[in-house]
């Protein structure tokens, strides 16, 4: 099995609530991989977007 297949059935196995956290977690590391590529201020942008498109409150 790939790692790719192997992600991908240990990632269907997870709730709803923990797939999300994971692919949090893969946007999180590529935005870090592409960090020096994308201005800062598209970055926060980028991120503004996810945190209103989001379910989360945020206080």
């Amino acid at each position: 099995m790939s790692s790719e297949q192997e992600l991908l059935t240990k990632w269907r196995s997870l709730p709803q609530k923990k797939q999300r956290e994971v692919l949090d977690f893969v946007e999180f590391l590529g935005l870090k991989n592409s960090a020096n590529k994308i201005p800062l201020g598209e970055r926060l942008q980028q991120i503004r977007i996810r945190i209103v498109g989001s379910d989360k409150l945020f206080l």
